[in-house]
């Protein structure tokens, strides 16, 4: 496949962007949502509170839960551009304060062994004793604080969809969650993404493991549960680690649609890769590690808004929970059909209905399977 756009076929798929209204963010403090919760070490959220971050769907509902994942030792208040964004776009968000710190590649430097950052992450992420070099309980995981977050808000505020993003044995349905990060969070996000299937798995500035002698972690060479279809990533050309953040890229699959795309200038609709590069000039208080996302590093328009909002639109709609809505507007009908055609005609990702990550004709029978089985 030559060809991939990111964003979709039709114009349907940005309504949920084009809304100008401002979502609403609730702020909870993690000590307030569970037993056993201690306080994370945030040694880069500066004077920040540390507090989740969560922020229903604006406009229709996608029924899609994002996760955001901030970066070592950083907030999820230093990243409101991007939740704001992933609510314009009709997703729920809620962004976790976890235990981040040292950063994973500082544990893991000159140390040999090759399931050291796996290691890590599996403490980090379920809570799971996997390493003496990190010290998380279960109480203190990401999936953890995920779900107490999620039963907190849905006793608040029962109306929404908090509690439909859990399983009924109070499990996070990762099926309808799609992970997304910064710098760690996104390491967490492509590792949760071979161990689950989720809705969506969105990289910015990752992943970056590496095992001295060894190169790339043996995990990111692992087959994963989430299809790369369902997979994208943004990298600042000057980020130090870029270089490595496409290496291991490329080792995910993400390079099956095509290679990297420079995206400045560029509409929502004009993006067609899953790895996404800009070169874009960032502010002198910046680096190309936090350009693509945290919010007091961004490069804006003359009126505010974020120059990176296109491409987060564009990212933003990867995650799905229906394959054989092509045109992603929330429903089947007879346009979905019309949808595929133009997908498979183009060789983009909205043809890729067996998940297999080709465009083949064989997808046309899996299309038909999957607008018969219909939607959740």
């Amino acid at each position: 496949m030559t060809h991939r756009t990111v964003a979709g076929v039709l114009s349907a798929l940005l309504a949920g962007s084009a809304s100008h209204a401002q979502p609403v963010f609730r702020f909870v403090d993690p000590l307030d949502t569970g037993p056993g919760i201690i306080e994370a070490e945030l040694p880069n959220a500066g004077d920040l509170p540390q507090r989740h971050v969560v922020a229903p769907a604006l406009g229709q509902p996608r029924g899609i839960l994002l996760v955001w994942l901030a970066g070592s030792g950083a907030a999820p208040t230093q990243y409101l551009e991007f939740t704001a964004a992933a609510a314009r776009n009709g997703l729920d968000a809620a962004g976790l304060v976890y235990l981040s710190w040292p950063p994973v590649n500082d544990i893991t430097t000159n140390d040999p062994d090759p399931d050291l950052p796996a290691a890590i992450r599996t403490e980090r992420l379920f809570g799971i004793e996997s390493t003496d070099a990190v010290d998380v309980d279960f109480a203190n995981s990401v999936e953890n604080r995920l779900v107490k977050l999620l039963e907190n808000q849905a006793a608040a505020f029962p109306g929404e969809r908090w509690a439909s993003y859990l399983t009924t044995d109070g499990k996070p349905d990762w099926s309808r969650i799609a992970v997304a990060g910064h710098s760690q969070g996104a390491g967490h996000a492509a590792f949760l993404g071979k161990l689950e299937a989720l809705a969506g798995v969105l990289i910015l500035a990752g992943p970056g493991d590496f095992v001295q002698d060894l190169g790339t972690a043996p995990w990111l060479f692992e087959p994963g549960q989430t299809p790369v279809s369902r997979t994208v990533a943004f990298t600042h050309v000057e980020d130090r680690t870029a270089a490595g953040f496409f290496l291991n890229q490329r080792v995910l699959g993400l390079n099956s649609f095509g290679e990297v795309q420079d995206i400045d200038g560029l509409a929502t609709q004009q993006i067609r890769t899953q790895m996404l590069a800009s070169d874009a000039p960032f502010p002198a208080s910046s680096n190309g590690h936090g350009a693509v996302v945290v919010d007091d590093r961004l490069a804006r328009l003359p009126d505010g808004t974020p120059l990176y909002r296109p491409v987060w639109d564009a990212m933003l709609h990867v995650p799905t929970l229906c394959p054989a809505d092509t045109n992603r507007d929330g429903a089947l009908t007879p346009a979905d059909f019309n949808a595929w055609v133009v997908a498979f005609n183009l060789g983009t990702a909205e043809c890729d209905q067996n998940r297999d990550d080709d465009c083949s004709p064989a997808d046309f029978n899996a299309w038909i399977q999957n607008y018969n089985a219909g939607c959740p």
